[in-house]
C-alpha cells in the first residue's frame, strides 16, 4: 500500500492463469517496477489483462509497472457503485481513461457486474 498510514497493512497481488489466459490483480498494492520483472518472469507467460484501481491508473509508478508488465489489456476496477460515489471517483475515471499513456493498451472502463467480453459464461449443468 502507499502512503505512510497503510505502509504496514499487507496485501496480496495475484496473477491468475486458467486455460490459455492470465490475470493480473494487484488489489490496493502500490506497484513497483520489481515486483513487474517478479509477475512476467516467474511462470514465463504473457499477461492477458491487468484490472488496477484507479490510483494504479494514474501514478507514474503504475504506468511503469503496467510498461513492463505488458498486459494485453487493462481495465480499470475498485470502483464504487454509481449511487454510492460521493468522491466522484466516476469522474476520475473518465479522466484516467482519457489521459492513460498512449504506449500502453487502451484503459478499459468495465461497468458493475459486468462481463469483460460482454457474453456471460455458459457455465449449464452438465447432463
Amino acid at each position: 500500500h502507499d502512503g505512510p498510514l497503510f505502509r504496514d497493512v499487507p496485501h496480496r497481488s495475484y496473477l491468475i492463469y486458467t486455460g490459455d489466459e492470465s490475470f493480473f490483480l494487484p488489489g490496493d498494492a502500490a506497484l513497483k517496477l520489481a515486483d513487474a520483472d517478479f509477475f512476467r518472469c516467474y511462470y514465463g507467460r504473457g499477461v492477458t489483462a491487468a484490472f488496477i484501481n484507479l490510483y494504479q491508473a494514474v501514478s507514474p509508478e503504475g504506468h511503469a509497472f503496467l510498461r513492463r508488465l505488458n498486459p494485453q489489456r487493462i481495465f480499470l476496477s475498485h470502483l464504487p457503485l454509481p449511487g454510492d460515489d460521493r468522491n466522484n471517483f466516476w469522474h476520475l475515471a473518465e479522466q484516467a481513461v482519457k489521459n492513460f499513456p498512449r504506449d500502453l493498451p487502451s484503459l478499459e472502463r468495465l461497468e458493475q457486474m459486468a462481463w469483460v467480453d460482454g457474453e456471460p459464461a455458459d457455465w449449464a449443468a452438465p447432463h
